[in-house]
Parts: C-alpha cells; structure tokens; sequence
C-alpha cells in the first residue's frame, strides 16, 4: 500500500526514467530533483532509489519503453502442443506498460523464419513461451519444429505509444523437435540441426561425423563392433520418437533400421526392425515399397539420393553417366521421378565415394561430401536452389 505522499529532495543522480504504474510501490514522494525540477517520485520495494514518474502538474515523464535489467532467456527449450503450456524462452521487466508482443524465429540450418504475435497487454515483468510448434494455420494438427538453434527477436509495443517497440534478442536451441536431414549428434550430445556424415572404418566403427554447419566436421560419435562388409545408410525417422534413425545391410544380405537414441551411433545391439532380406542384389539403397521409378538405369556410374534440392518438399536425386555428365531427377512426392535436367559436364570423375549428407554449410541447402581416388574428402555446394553443383 502507498505511503502518504511526503515532500523530499530527490538527488539528481538518483533519478531514473518513467515507471507509472508498472511495478509494486513502497512510498509515494513529492518534490524536487537536485536541479529543481518538482515532480512525483516512487520507491520500490525493497529498493532504496527512487524513481521518476511525473512531474507536479501531472504531465507524464515521457520516455521509450526500456529494459531494467537483463533479459533472463533460456539458452534451450523443448516443442509442446499448442493447447499446453509453452518452456518460457525469455523473461524481460519493462520500464512501463506494454500492448502487445511479437517473436520472430529464424532456423539457423535452414534459414526458415517463423512469427508468433500475442496481443495481450503487461506490466513490469513479461514472460514469453514458445511451444516450438509450427503456427501455419492451415496445418490440421500439430506439427513441431525442426531441432536446431534458433535466432530469435522479440518485439515489444509501448502501451502509451511514446517511442519505438522495445527488441531484444537471442539464440535458443530446439530439442526433441522435427529431425533435420541425417542430423544425428551435436556439439552437447544432441542433434543441432546441421546435418552430419557416418563412416565406417576398417575396424568395425560406426561413426558420425559431426558437421559444423561452416562445410567442416569436428567432433565424432562411434558405434563399434560392426562386420567391415556391413553398410549403413543414415536415414529418417522409422518411428514416432523424432530421431533419425540408420538403415543397415547385413553381411547376409538382410536389412535392418537401427533406432539410435539423441546423439548417439548404433552398434549391433541397438534396438533395430527387420526389413527384410536379398538386399544383396542392390548396389544403392533407399526404402520404399516395391516399385518401379525407371528403366535403362545401368549407365549412371553414381546415383545419390541429395534430399530436397529444390525447396519443394520433396527428395530428389543426382545420376552422373560415364561420360562425366550430371544429371538431378526431381521428386515428384509419390515415390516417382521427374524426367532429368542436366545439371554439370565434366563433374566427378575423380570421385570413389559420393554422398548426401543434407546441409552442412549453413546456408538451408543440401550438400555433398565427396572422396577422390588419393582419399580427400571435401564438401561440395548445391547452388541455384539444385541448378548447378561445385565439384
């Protein structure tokens, strides 16, 4: 409850910017600053410095929205339905009362930019969630967002309109979201949203590759105890768990697809699905149901499985023939191919291995990851939205 109102001398040093009635007041004080100007003051509670909030004749001390301490936000949080209670990305106290906010979100790996507008009014300390949901009205449904970090602004609107909306910003890492692309390990033990490479060394090692999301690798996570004959296929979620999961071949020819847990590399005793057997008799691996795509394949030295070149949502595929052409066959989403494009001449012709490995750059592309003949290993750029390739 406020004091009587009391005459002071408030020292200018003392004197601060416009708080109406925004916070929790001990006492109420009238009088001068030291350059004396009259004017009203408040103390806070538990807070020995006294507070400007407007001169005697009760025009407002008007000054922009502010902060009056440091944003308090989280460094990650976790996806929720939207009809529950969101992790709270950051906690800010405002200099004076506030209209409404807006958050706006930017997927680091893909570039993606996502908004969430809140309307409601706040006063002193305002707490902003994130459910780490997709907004897009017309999904049926929810939908979580790709795992990753997230470069985030929030924009708060001063209730009296004196001033600019008040920003702040950040960076909050996703987790437990939306696999990204062969995303599998992170720098802290989780998936980052940057896609990473599996190996499989003469010993028997597993190992994921950890991309930086600058078109290096640095780190690794190793799965041992594997036949060198084995080959593995990083690959999407067989479940509902929101972890990319790593089809395997079999020194037999049976295929299997290893569920590994956040950050971690299969072994052979990884809880796995069988699914199947004769994959013996292909040389380049994807799942789907028996179907035939397309005929007169036989003169593609390499054909690589790139993921989604062109923004449509779809997976596509690069072909490079014996005479050194590269071609990219669009997906089309039901399991067949568009007809080729040629994409490159010349391209690849001192390459052993080639892989999709999804976007390491950083930039929301897919990439490559090549091995030449001397055993080099090095990224190569998808550009133009799949248009053409460095390589």
């Amino acid at each position: 409850m406020e004091a009587e109102a009391q005459e002071t001398v408030v020292p200018a040093a003392l004197r601060s910017t416009n708080l109406g009635a925004a916070l929790h007041y001990a006492d109420t004080l009238t009088g001068t600053d030291g350059a004396g100007t009259e004017g009203v003051f408040h103390r806070l509670e538990g807070n020995p410095h006294l507070l400007w909030t407007r001169y005697a004749d009760g025009k407002s001390f008007e000054q922009p929205l502010r902060l009056l301490g440091p944003a308090q936000s989280a460094t990650y949080v976790e996806p929720h339905e939207l009809d529950t209670t969101p992790d709270t990305l950051t906690s800010v106290l405002l200099s004076k009362p506030s209209a409404g906010r807006e958050l706006t979100l930017r997927h680091r790996a893909t570039g993606k930019v996502y908004t969430d507008r809140d309307g409601a009014s706040a006063r002193g300390e305002l707490s902003v969630g994130w459910h780490g949901d997709d907004p897009d009205p017309t999904r049926t449904g929810d939908a979580f967002l790709p795992s990753g970090f997230y470069d985030w602004t929030l924009s708060v609107t001063p209730a009296d309109g004196v001033g600019g909306p008040l920003e702040v910003r950040g960076t909050v890492q996703l987790l437990h979201g939306e696999p990204v692309r062969h995303d599998h390990v992170g720098s802290e033990g989780l998936p980052d949203g940057t896609g990473d490479l599996l190996t499989l060394n003469s010993s028997g090692a597993l190992t994921f590759q950890q991309g930086t999301g600058k078109g290096t690798f640095s780190g690794k996570v190793l799965g041992g105890g594997w036949s060198t004959k084995a080959v593995a296929v990083p690959f999407g979620g067989l479940n509902n768990d929101r972890c990319n999961d790593v089809l395997v071949r079999m020194s037999d020819g049976s295929l299997r697809g290893y569920k590994p847990k956040w950050g971690l590399a299969p072994t052979p005793s990884t809880a796995y699905t069988k699914l199947g057997t004769g994959w013996n008799a292909y040389n380049v691996r994807t799942l789907a149901a028996g179907r035939k795509i397309r005929s007169a394949w036989s003169g593609y030295t390499k054909i690589v499985g790139a993921g989604d070149l062109n923004g449509d949502g779809h997976g596509d595929v690069f072909a490079r023939d014996r005479a050194g052409t590269l071609w990219r066959y669009n997906g089309l989403g039901n399991g067949l191919l568009k007809d080729r494009v040629k994409v490159a001449a010349n391209w690849g012709g001192s390459y052993n291995a080639v892989v999709g490995v999804g976007d390491i750059t950083g930039d929301g592309k897919a990439d490559l990851v090549s091995r030449d003949t001397s055993g080099n290993a090095g990224a190569t750029t998808v550009t133009a939205r799949g248009r053409s390739v460095r390589g």
